[in-house]
């Protein structure tokens, strides 16, 4: 099926106008996923200020129920019995709690009361000693008020216990403790950097009930300090660092607490200016159900979220950018393939023209012999009938040899050749193409030189197909000297290869055209018309039967001065058969 040229251009644009689209949806749909990423983070973050707000809310609840709770009581001091309640600042001592309620600020050995049931927190592990049979639970929160884990809830015998507590809750910025049995219930609260303290609980429930009220009314009644008195940057930096891994944020992040944009910040971490915190576009207010209380905003930025959020959709990309590389390579190869399609239709057009001018010039030869000897009357002489007959075999060897040329390149293209290999003298085999071509070079006024060195004298390979790669050599450089040929044949050995030169004096073959003369078909511009008639096939012929010797040919050309051909082949056997 034969496409016009319009057809193929349509076609062309067709392509085009697919490959655009096609690019286009791939980058809708990288910009989407980049959106979407973008939204999934914004989210994550916004829903760790939430978690961080209620767990800031936990801990300040905690903190002021344990501090009013200690200022709720009045001094004690001496042994006390174990059915009171207290909430102190202790430290173990024997077997008792020694623990303190301060009445000026101070801790002295002087207002100290025993709580029954001795424990201690010593290098991460918590130890308590029971009096008697006793059902025990403890309990690990975070300073949030956030429960961690059970630790321990079961029924222990009388004697002494040590519980070890799990090193990742042992070392962040702070814990409680509960430690309840059947008799009593403590608490201990361990912030880094600070002694313990001790909550210590007994009696009956109507005592417990009386000191929660009157802890509770402590708590309406006491004011509650600025943000940054109550919290460290220590500790809002861990608990937002958790919050933001809990919702698979693992970017560096930097931060700033303060109450306007235009006031310095009340706290901070981080390594860049104040102002570019304050920028970020991730802002929330700190604890917004407390009213009359300062209002303090955290300012956090993340300096690298556009290249984390780059590299989230990086394995979209590099897919969508691979398939797409992939479809324009196709692409480029369909309009590299139906280019070169259309160039070698145009060649073998003008290949059959030209093979069917040269098979008709013999035929009609033929013919008109033919009808001569025809036309001879008996007695005529018979030389003239021996002439005729040269006639027409000069004519068939003539149209035998264009034959076999092609039907060898066909089969040298298929691998399918028989090459015949044997030692071949490289002298005599230069002689012998020299001696071919000589009387028409002679003819034309010109002359060919040979200067062949002594080694190598021998060489592997078909003689015939060798010497058919000089003839078409020296065909050529004879056929496209445009004035009198001066032709250059030169041999030499080179490492373990032996090289062939043909150099001419002719017009030479312009740089575009030089890396396509070897392609079947082929002839250059000037190259079409009657005195430079051929099939195109000569130099391809000389390519295939170099390889298949395992050898190879080049080319260099000067527009104006001339062209060499240089044919390298193995000395010894390393072709294909």
């Amino acid at each position: 099926m034969k496409f016009s040229s319009r057809t193929i251009l349509l076609l062309l644009g067709l392509m085009l106008v697919g490959l655009a689209g096609l690019v286009y949806v791939q980058y809708s749909l990288l910009r989407d996923a980049f959106t979407l990423r973008e939204q999934n983070f914004r989210q994550g973050v916004f829903t760790s200020f939430a978690q961080l707000n209620e767990r800031l809310m936990g801990h300040s609840a905690m903190t002021g129920l344990f501090n009013v709770g200690a200022d709720s009581l009045p001094p004690q001091t001496g042994r006390q019995p174990r059915n009171r309640l207290m909430v102190v600042n202790a430290e173990v001592r024997d077997d008792f709690v020694r623990y303190w309620v301060p009445t000026d600020g101070k801790r002295s050995s002087g207002n100290s009361v025993g709580a029954y049931g001795a424990t201690s927190l010593e290098d991460s592990v918590f130890r308590y000693r029971l009096e008697k049979p006793n059902k025990v639970t403890i309990r690990m929160y975070d300073l949030t008020g956030k429960l961690d884990s059970v630790l321990v809830q079961t029924f222990r015998d009388r004697g002494d216990y040590a519980l070890p507590l799990p090193r990742q809750r042992t070392t962040g910025t702070g814990y409680y403790i509960q430690f309840t049995t059947d008799s009593m219930s403590s608490v201990v609260r361990k912030e880094e950097g600070k002694p313990e303290r001790w909550f210590v609980s007994s009696g009956t429930p109507d005592q417990r009930y009386g000191m929660i009220t009157k802890v509770f009314a402590g708590l309406a009644d006491k004011p509650v300090p600025p943000f940054e008195q109550r919290f460290s940057a220590a500790f809002v930096d861990s608990v937002l660092g958790e919050t933001f891994r809990s919702n698979g944020i693992e970017l560096p992040y930097e931060f700033a607490v303060s109450a306007s944009l235009a006031s310095p910040p009340v706290m901070q971490r981080t390594s860049a200016s104040v102002e570019a915190v304050r920028m970020s576009e991730y802002s929330v207010l700190l604890l917004p159900g407390e009213i009359f209380v300062p209002r303090r905003t955290l300012h956090v930025r993340f300096p690298g979220s556009s290249s984390h959020l780059m590299l989230l959709v990086l394995p979209e990309f590099a897919a969508s950018a691979l398939f797409t590389v992939i479809i324009i390579a196709c692409f480029a190869a369909a309009l590299i393939t139906i280019r070169r399609q259309k160039a070698l239709g145009i060649r073998l057009t003008d290949f059959i023209n030209t093979m069917t001018h040269e098979f008709k010039t013999p035929l009609s030869t033929i013919s008109l012999a033919a009808e001569a000897i025809e036309r001879l009357q008996s007695g005529r002489p018979r030389s003239r009938v021996r002439r005729y007959a040269g006639i027409i075999r000069d004519e068939y060897e003539r149209m035998r040899q264009r034959v076999e040329k092609i039907l060898q390149i066909a089969a040298l293209e298929e691998g399918n050749v028989d090459l015949r290999k044997d030692m071949v003298d490289v002298r005599r085999l230069i002689a012998d193409a020299v001696k071919s071509v000589a009387l028409r070079t002679e003819d034309r006024g010109g002359r060919i030189t040979v200067h062949a060195e002594s080694s190598p004298d021998r060489i592997v390979g078909d003689r015939l197909h060798l010497e058919n790669i000089l003839l078409n050599l020296l065909d050529n450089a004879l056929k496209y000297s445009s004035t009198t040929p001066i032709i250059d044949v030169r041999s030499f050995a080179l490492k373990d290869t032996w090289v062939v030169e043909v150099a001419d004096n002719g017009n030479g073959i312009a740089p575009e055209h030089l890396h396509r003369v070897f392609e079947k078909y082929y002839r250059g511009p000037s190259h079409s018309d009657q005195e430079h008639q051929g099939f195109g096939l000569g130099l391809s012929y000389v390519k295939l039967v170099a390889e298949a010797h395992g050898g190879s040919v080049a080319v260099e050309s000067i527009p104006g001065k001339g062209t060499t051909f240089r044919v390298t082949l193995p000395q010894s056997e390393r072709g294909t058969a």
